[in-house]
């Protein structure tokens, strides 16, 4: 009843050495030869077995003791003339992977011993030994197939490392990881330190790149393939050359005869034989560089792929011109496999950029439109595909520099514009009149490079605002109500500051009335029927958020209103009964005057009216 649990495989071996557990108990009904030694007995290994340094072999023992049931842990020793050569502990399951070591001596005398290790006190009672068994030498481990001896591999590429590992050693717990190693022949210094390594797991793998970095020494090389948990076992190549990589990297354009220009693109280009071989070059970097000689420290970096063979990098115009630019290059995943140019010719962005409109001493109108107007050679390029219009205020004396006033604050900008030559912008109202404003122009993509305007003036421009009603001589009458017409430019009235317009009604230098209303062109004014009849009259229209925008009719004339009031009832002729109550009706144009929302209605006997003097009205009944 003891044996049942021993009769499942559990055994975690894949060698050809191990034995199903479940052929146990099979053995024993059928009386197949174990060791018997004691009370436990051992079934694998047998007598006359051999076992090879660096496998690992299954032992397989059991018991018919009851007291086996009791055991949780044992003990399997190695022994070799009844010497230790040695020993560890398992679990009590009737099965363990022992790994054979590679130190262990070759030759006959060995036996196992399986005693019970807890409870100790069970150690004495069960316990068995195996027939004697062999150890012999093991084979070579890994049969190394690349790289061959005798092959040239360049540095700063990946070597190929391809191995067979030798079936004995499949599985073996000291190989579940490998070391790979390259390690240079004929150097005093001690062998055993590699140039280059790597480590990977046995399970599935039977090749891998290790990396050739430019530093190593050109000479002759091997590669090593060992288990990471027995470094004897494994396996060598043949001696093969590491040999230094002239055209690892070499940049062949731009060179002494090149020149490159600021504000355009400069093409770098490139020779490697490292594409496709090294994955720590398939991207580079780079950078164009002012040397010995260019003002200043600057220079501009690129990345790109190393198969491309070559990369536009554009030269902004903030770089310095000169004839000592060089060009380097080097590996994105080792900076050490670079190369550098010969020095080239860098010139300046020449005129880029030139602005014609406005010339200097032109005068602008604010609240109308004007055209800004410039050439470019570089218009066929990414960073200037568009540019930046900026108006800038008058300023100090020698605050501009010779590429436009960079150093103040514009006023208006307008980003973005197609470099076309010419912008059509509205001068927004708001701006204060003066006599330095500049128009400057810059590339979008690179604002360093840029031009600017002479200075111009900026002032009042009479045709933002025209007044078309009342013209000139016009006539209005008192109590009525006229129309001011006005135009304007069509921008004006899109611009925040002349949505409204304040509409005023102007007497000498006095304003008698305004009124706020749309910018629409036209707006209806009621004329009080109290002004003073006479000459001297004008009306002004101005944008509410600009004052300073305005414009002024031509005079003209109001004329008193012939009569203020039409009384419809009583009739002529109608008789009133004292004690009643009566409707009086009337008429007016004077019903908008602000001055007139309330009348006074009297009534009078016809002899007081007769004796009232003139502009006197007589006491009312």
């Amino acid at each position: 009843g003891g044996q049942t649990r021993r009769d499942r495989p559990s055994l975690r071996c894949a060698m050809r050495r191990c034995r199903p557990v479940v052929a146990i108990t099979m053995a024993l009904a059928s009386g197949v030869a174990a060791a018997s030694g004691g009370s436990l007995l051992i079934l694998d290994p047998n007598g006359g077995d051999t076992w090879t340094k660096g496998g690992s072999y299954s032992v397989l023992w059991t018991s018919m003791e009851d007291d086996i049931a009791l055991c949780k842990r044992v003990a399997i020793t190695l022994l070799r003339n009844d010497r230790i050569a040695q020993t560890e502990e398992t679990a009590n399951d009737g099965a363990h992977l022992l790994y054979v070591k590679s130190a262990l001596p070759t030759g006959g005398g060995y036996r196992l011993r399986v005693h019970c290790a807890s409870p100790a006190a069970l150690g004495a009672k069960l316990r068995g030994e195996s027939d004697p068994f062999e150890v012999v030498a093991a084979p070579e481990a890994f049969r190394v197939a690349e790289p061959r001896a005798r092959s040239s591999w360049p540095l700063a590429t990946d070597l190929q490392v391809r191995w067979r590992a030798a079936p004995e050693f499949r599985g073996s717990g000291a190989c579940e990881e490998l070391q790979v190693l390259v390690m240079q022949l004929g150097k005093s210094t001690a062998s055993d330190v590699p140039a280059a390594s790597a480590s990977v797991p046995s399970l599935g793998e039977s090749e891998t790149s290790i990396y050739l970095r430019p530093d190593l020494s050109p000479g002759e090389y091997r590669v090593r393939v060992q288990c990471a948990g027995d470094t004897a076992l494994g396996g060598d190549s043949g001696a093969f050359r590491v040999a230094a990589n002239a055209e690892a990297l070499r940049i062949t354009a731009p060179g002494p005869a090149d020149a490159c220009q600021l504000g355009r693109a400069c093409r770098v280009a490139w020779d490697s034989d490292l594409a496709g071989r090294s994955p720590r070059c398939a991207r580079v970097t780079g950078s164009i560089d002012a040397g010995a000689g260019v003002e200043g420290d600057a220079g501009v970096g690129f990345e790109a792929d190393l198969a491309a063979g070559e990369a536009m990098v554009y030269l902004p115009g903030s770089l310095p011109a000169g004839t000592r630019y060089t060009a380097s290059l080097a590996c994105a995943g080792d900076d050490a496999v670079a190369a550098m140019s010969r020095p080239f010719r860098v010139d300046s962005a020449g005129d880029a950029l030139a602005v014609s409109s406005p010339q200097a001493g032109a005068v602008w109108g604010i609240g109308v439109e004007h055209a800004v107007r410039w050439e470019s050679s570089v218009r066929d390029t990414l960073e200037c595909a568009t540019v930046n219009v900026e108006l800038f205020p008058p300023q100090a004396e020698g605050a501009e520099g010779s590429r436009g006033p960079a150093a103040a604050v514009p006023v208006r900008a307008w980003p973005g514009v197609p470099n076309s030559g010419e912008h059509v912008l509205f001068l927004q109202a708001g701006l204060v009149p003066g006599n330095a404003y500049r128009v400057a122009i810059s590339c979008g993509g690179d604002p360093s490079l840029r031009a600017s305007s002479g200075p111009f003036a900026v002032g009042l421009d009479a045709g933002a605002l025209s007044i078309t009603a009342p013209a000139a001589a016009a006539v209005w009458t008192a109590g009525s109500v006229e129309l001011v017409r006005w135009e304007g430019w069509e921008g004006l009235r899109e611009a925040d500051s002349c949505a409204h317009v304040d509409v005023s009604l102007l007497k000498d230098e006095a304003v008698l009335s305004t009124a706020r209303a749309p910018d629409s062109g036209q707006f209806p004014v009621y004329v009080n029927g109290s002004l003073p009849a006479g000459l001297g009259y004008r009306v002004a229209v101005a944008c509410a958020g600009d004052p300073a925008v305005r414009a002024e009719s031509d005079l003209f004339r109001v004329r008193p209103l012939p009569r203020a009031f039409l009384l419809t009832n009583p009739t002529e002729g109608a008789g009133w009964v004292p004690g009643q109550r009566y409707v009086v009706r009337w008429t007016s144009p004077l019903e908008l005057s602000d001055v007139c929302d309330k009348v006074r209605v009297a009534l009078f006997a016809e002899a007081d009216l007769g004796r009232a003097g003139p502009g006197r009205g007589p006491a009312p009944a």
